[in-house]
């Protein structure tokens, strides 16, 4: 009997991009990222399964708000911020020539 064979196992063979292209500054960020983007996904599942809550602003209370990871080594540690303080926030860091890690 042959083995089951996952849809997953094999590379994709199709594209909408043709082959060649460079690769879109999206992918380029998420290849050089890839802390960021699992601590994002277990930000995401952690709201989704009821284990984490979005808060309020620290600064102004607001219910519109981004989580804000200081370290990508504690991924459920967020602070959240609105938008124009989440903004802020990186603006400053870029200013002092610091990264969150």
């Amino acid at each position: 009997m042959p083995e089951a064979t996952s849809i997953y196992t094999s590379k994709k063979s199709w594209s909408r991009r043709p082959p060649g292209t460079p690769a879109t500054p999206q992918k380029r960020w998420a290849e050089l990222n890839r802390d960021k983007l699992k601590a994002q996904a277990i930000v995401r599942r952690a709201i989704r399964s009821g284990k984490l809550r979005r808060g309020r602003c620290e600064i102004c209370n607001s219910l519109m708000v981004d989580g804000h990871h200081d370290s990508y080594a504690e991924p459920l540690a967020v602070r959240w911020l609105c938008r124009r303080h989440h903004q802020q926030l990186h603006a400053a860091a870029r200013a002092a020539g610091t990264r969150f890690i």
